[in-house]
């Protein structure tokens, strides 16, 4: 699954590639959609972003982030089933701070850090954008969650046989690649 995933990806990115090197952020009133793979905590999941430039120095943005390889009994009835459903799901917004201009790097390649708020943990992220074509880039970032938010603890609800299962979110590390989608008129 994660070859055909990949190769799409590819495949998709190979097709809109073109001589004009669009700018990996482009300051006010840029809009980028990012779409990719994100490893938590050793659970694999999917990522959701959308980012807007307010000026060349900072954006933010709105994330969301469901993991489907938890190996969590999800069994249950009624409320139970939905809530477990909800523990491995999570979203927020985003600040960004961007590196392009200050630090002179090439248009098409830039280095961003930021801070996340999201409904389960309160934490920072780096990364990086490379844009291949006005239309279409790739992004590699790291994130590290530093506190639960709204829970006091880390723990979500109880399995079958009563054992406080680990927050997905909470005080975890982690890793997300995949591609962007410049909205930018």
């Amino acid at each position: 699954m994660k070859k055909t995933i990949t190769l799409t990806i590819a495949f998709i990115g190979f097709q809109f590639v073109s001589h004009a090197q669009a700018q990996a952020y482009d300051g006010y009133n840029d809009i980028k959609m990012f779409l990719g793979y994100t490893n938590i905590g050793g659970n694999s999941g999917v990522e959701y972003q959308t980012d807007k430039g307010v000026n060349d120095l900072y954006s933010w943005g709105v994330q969301a982030v469901y993991l489907f390889d938890t190996k969590v009994d999800n069994e249950g009835v009624g409320y139970e089933k939905v809530f477990k459903f909800l523990d491995s799901f999570d979203g927020g917004i985003f600040i960004r701070f961007h590196f392009l201009q200050a630090l002179q790097l090439p248009e098409n390649f830039d280095l961003y850090l930021g801070g996340d708020l999201t409904i389960k943990s309160l934490g920072a992220h780096t990364g990086v954008k490379y844009n291949i074509s006005k239309t279409i880039g790739f992004y590699a970032m790291y994130k590290q969650s530093f506190a639960p938010l709204l829970k006091g603890d880390i723990t979500l609800s109880e399995d079958r046989n009563g054992e406080p299962i680990p927050s997905f979110f909470a005080k975890k590390a982690a890793l997300s690649v995949g591609i962007t989608f410049n909205f930018t008129r």
